[in-house]
């Protein structure tokens, strides 16, 4: 939890987070106005400032006229640190917020990798593109994610070793190389990058290694592999692809023990739920 400033349990807070996903501005800009520390407070939880929940839903809605929110919050720019700025980026991004992130990019709060990967992370593939038509600059793990196979070669030598630093070089067929390589074929795969993908195979990427991760508490961080990510994000070809190259159909998350069929049930794709549980003999 930071420690410059307390956690607010006040109600002058609450009136302004109401006030901010109500679009209430006027209301949001008196509030302020009569209460400018409240820029900096963070919520019960410790978590989030004002600022940050412009770009977080509540009830399964997002703010509304969270620009003219995001002007009035940045009025006082001294309130505002650029580690909270990066923070909103980091969320609107993660959450699909395009106007929002445009919004901020206009105020001068500028994107970098960091936002991008958040971008990616959550399957937000479109508005990755736009971060990087932007000139935020690609790096190995946001090439998996665009499915940029050019970037993601130019990362190898002639000897299919990975070099991701000019001192950070990883041998082709090492342990070393899989691990490597299992957050960008995870990312390939919530963003439906079937290219990438076997690409990332042809290089020595496991698709189910990470059930052998060690030293992570399996009830705590979340671990699946690419096929569930490709079934959660509504992959269809994807899927398919992946399991011709032995992707476990039953294979099961670290944090839910649920398998990828059971994923896709989650998030409303039927077309995969049907397709995996009819290769696993389970029916309907």
């Amino acid at each position: 939890m930071p420690k410059n400033k307390d956690v607010t349990t006040g109600s002058r807070f609450t009136e302004a987070l109401n006030a901010i996903r109500a679009g209430e501005t006027e209301n949001l800009s008196s509030i302020l106005a009569k209460n400018p520390p409240l820029a900096e407070e963070l919520d019960q939880e410790g978590k989030y400032k004002l600022l940050h929940y412009l770009a977080l839903p509540h009830q399964g809605k997002f703010p509304s006229k969270e620009a003219e929110s995001l002007k009035i919050l940045l009025a006082d720019s001294s309130r505002i640190s650029e580690e909270d700025r990066k923070k909103l980026l980091q969320l609107a991004a993660a959450n699909g917020r395009e106007l929002l992130l445009r919004a901020c990019l206009e105020a001068g709060i500028n994107a970098d990798t960091e936002t991008l990967h958040a971008a990616l992370d959550a399957g937000e593939t479109a508005l990755a593109k736009t971060l990087c038509n932007d000139a935020v600059e690609m790096d190995f793990l946001s090439a998996a994610g665009l499915g940029d196979i050019d970037a993601l070669a130019s990362y190898f030598d002639g000897s299919n070793n990975l070099r991701l630093a000019d001192d950070q070089v990883i041998d082709f067929g090492t342990l070393a190389m899989t691990r490597a390589l299992v957050e960008p074929l995870i990312v390939a795969c919530k963003n439906g990058q079937m290219e990438a993908a076997f690409f990332l195979i042809k290089k020595g990427a496991d698709l189910n290694y990470f059930e052998v991760n060690e030293g992570k508490d399996r009830k705590v961080n979340l671990e699946a592999s690419g096929l569930h990510w490709a079934s959660r994000y509504g992959h269809y070809e994807l899927v398919k692809f992946l399991i011709n190259y032995g992707a476990r159909i039953q294979s099961r998350d670290t944090l839910e023990d649920k398998t990828p069929a059971q994923w896709a049930e989650e998030a409303g794709h039927e077309n995969i739920r049907l397709y995996l549980n009819h290769l696993s003999g389970s029916g309907k």
